[in-house]
């Protein structure tokens, strides 16, 4: 997705990375050197989860952006796994991708992970997720 745009297209990050709003950080991700294990932990807690799809969807969006395994392009990643396991459970999401509801829903989206990362809780941004797939499924 991002080959030719960004120096590490297709790995994991070698250096620290942050979101800034300015000069203020507005989110660190993970040091770089936790990454893998991190997020082999994540795609292996998501491949035994029993939760319900729609949820684990909107938790493996949200650990991405939190992890923030690469240099550029983690909200599209999480987007694009987000769209994957509802695509898996329901083939109507490979017609919805994550990337176009969340597109119309930018600032909310943005204002979702930020006060998640504020209250040190994922439950605003999942939320807010499972909110915008009921939005489109319901408009179908």
């Amino acid at each position: 997705m991002t080959q030719g745009l960004v120096e590490e297209s297709g790995k994991f990050r070698r250096g620290d990375v942050g979101v800034f709003d300015g000069d203020v950080p507005v989110h660190i991700g993970a040091r770089p050197q936790f990454v893998p294990v991190l997020i082999k932990d994540l795609f292996e807690w998501a491949k035994k989860s029993d939760l319900h799809p729609v949820l684990k969807s909107a938790i493996l969006h949200y650990e991405i952006e939190t992890i923030h395994p690469f240099s550029d392009g983690n909200g599209r990643m999480g987007r694009l796994w987000q769209t994957l396991v509802l695509a898996k459970w329901n083939t109507i999401f490979a017609w919805i991708p994550m990337e176009s509801v969340m597109f119309e829903k930018r600032p909310q989206y943005y204002d979702a992970i930020e006060a998640a990362r504020k209250s040190n809780d994922s439950g605003v941004f999942i939320e807010f997720t499972l909110s915008a797939v009921l939005d489109t499924v319901s408009l179908i």
